[in-house]
Formats: C-alpha cells, structure tokens, sequence
C-alpha cells in the first residue's frame, strides 16, 4: 500500500494512497455487479472523484459507485485534479494456466506438484478440484499449489482449479495426470476351475494391473524357453507330463512382476472316484425319503382297510 509521511513540528502524518474497496452484490456468466469505494486515511471532505475504466474516465463523481462490470474490466479512482495519484486498479482473475511439476512422465511414489496461476488484484483464491472424484481438493499452500508428496495410480485423473476474488471468479482447463507403475501381483486364474482329467483343455489366464499395460509371458520350471507371449495360454491335451510349476510374467518399462502356480493331472480313474463317492452320498441320503414313503403309503392303505370293515358292521347290524 502506498503511504506518504509528513513530518510537521515533530509529528509524523502517514496518509494512505488511494484504494478501491469491493463488495461483490451478485455474479451473471460474464458480468459481476459490483459497490465500489474510493478510500483514504486522509480524504478532503467536499471533493469530486474521478472513476477509471480500463483507462477510461466514467461520468461519476462521487466516492461510490454501483454498477455492474464485464469480468475483464480493471477499475481505479482518483481525487479530480490529482489523476496522476489513481489507485492501483483492482481486477478480478484472470482465466488461471495449470502446470505440473515435473513435466515429464510422472512415476508412481513420486512428488508432485500442480501449480494454478493466475493475474488479480485483490490477490485470488485457489480451490482445487479433481473431476468425478473428491469435489473439493483445497490447495495446500499460500503459491496456489496442490501437493502430493507420493503420488498414487489412484490419483491419475483430470484436476482443475478456481480462482477468486471479490471481483469475480474464474474456472482453469483442464490438466491430466496419468501415474505410470512397474505391474502389479499378477492373477492366474485356471479354466475349467477344479481337477484337471488327462486328455483335457486348460486356459491360464495371466491380468495384472500396469501403466502403461503389461505385455505377458508364460513359462515352466525348468525349462528355459517360455511357453507362450500372450495374457492367456492353452494347453488342448492335457498330459502327466504338464504337470507341474507354471509361472506368467507381466512386464512394461517401469518393472516386472511373476506369479506362480502348480497343476496337476488326475487320470480318468481317479477322475471317477469323487464321482462315485457324490452318487453314493445322493443314494444314501435319499434311502430316509425313500422309507418314509413307504411307511405313510402303508399306514394309509391300514386305515382304508379299517374303515371298510367298520361299513360292513354297520351293514350287518341293520
């Protein structure tokens, strides 16, 4: 803030500059209605002020105003016949630019820094906001900077700021952060799930979560040569002799990552067994059904039985 001082039989008078104090009474899409005041510590009462904008004289003379203003005006005030002493023009924020630090690819663990920058006077406001995620992400510092000390691939997406000041709010573009990881444990489901018969086909299925995506490679212990270079391999016939340690390795340019499994072939003949074993279980537990059923068929053919008898009694007795 501009100040001149005085010093007058040994006092001091400090006397401000000119300033332009806002209140913001509503906002449309491009225009802001606005009260403005021209205010100083020492002002000569009875005086005409001078309005500026954007460099250009308004026809208002008093130390107010209320008007509404596009949001690229700049706006100032002066004593009439003291224009040369205006104040600082006040202005709301210019449309903020984005920038991300480091520019280059940006690496899982790291830090980051997102910065919105922006022109204003009064000084603007940052919010931070992350779209379709957490809907406000406040700045974490007075440089308009959001902050992540270690970035995580759940933090990939787009983010954009607002600024604002008592003059009018502005909405920046859109910047993406895309977080690149070394694949993570990869799963390697089996299809069909369950015992493996000889002579059957098995699908091994490797997925793994990566950025940028994993490339896969199927191999068996042992044995030096992989089996296979896509996400899903296939054995058609299986045999005794495939079985054992499987392994798939999901691989991009920040790192790579294994996971293993064991298969084992069950002959036909063993294949039959927990077969047998199920049927034999569905027997048996249907034997009780099966005894009840007869015990009320039974019991029902008795009591028609009895009640004939009891007719031919009645019969007899008549």
């Amino acid at each position: 803030m501009d100040e001149w001082e005085s010093d007058l039989h040994g006092t001091t008078v400090t006397v401000t500059a000119l300033q332009v104090h806002v209140t913001r009474i509503s906002d449309s899409q491009r225009y802001t209605h606005l009260q403005l005041k021209c205010l100083s510590s020492c002002t000569p009462s009875g005086h005409s002020y001078v309005w500026f904008k954007n460099g250009q004289k308004m026809n208002v003379v008093t130390s107010s105003l209320e008007d509404w203003f596009y949001l690229g005006d700049r706006i100032s005030c002066a004593l009439k016949t003291h224009e040369q002493h205006a104040s600082p023009e006040v202005y709301p924020p210019k449309p903020p630019s984005l920038s991300a630090s480091p520019s280059a690819e940006i690496m899982e663990g790291s830090s980051v820094n997102l910065t919105c920058r922006t022109d204003a006077n009064p000084a603007a406001n940052s919010t931070w906001y992350k779209r379709n995620g957490n809907p406000a992400l406040q700045s974490l510092s007075n440089e308009s900077q959001l902050v992540f000390s270690s970035i995580q691939s759940s933090d990939s997406g787009l983010y954009y700021c607002t600024v604002e000041n008592t003059l009018g709010k502005r909405t920046s573009k859109d910047i993406g952060i895309d977080v690149k990881y070394a694949p993570k444990l990869p799963s390697v489901p089996v299809s069909p799930s369950g015992e493996i018969v000889e002579g059957s086909s098995v699908n091994l299925t490797c997925s793994s979560d990566a950025n940028p995506a994993a490339t896969y490679t199927w191999f068996k212990e042992d044995e030096d040569s992989p089996l296979h270079s896509e996400q899903t391999f296939t054995i058609t016939d299986f045999r005794a002799e495939h079985s054992g340690n499987y392994y798939c390795e999901a691989q991009n340019t920040r790192g790579r990552h294994n996971s293993t499994l064991y298969l084992n072939v069950a002959s036909r003949k063993t294949a039959l067994i927990p077969n047998v074993i199920r049927l034999t279980l569905v027997v048996l537990s249907l034997i009780p059904l099966l005894l009840l059923i007869v015990w009320m068929r039974k019991k029902k053919s008795s009591s028609h039985v009895t009640e004939s008898n009891e007719v031919v009694e009645m019969i007899e007795m008549r």
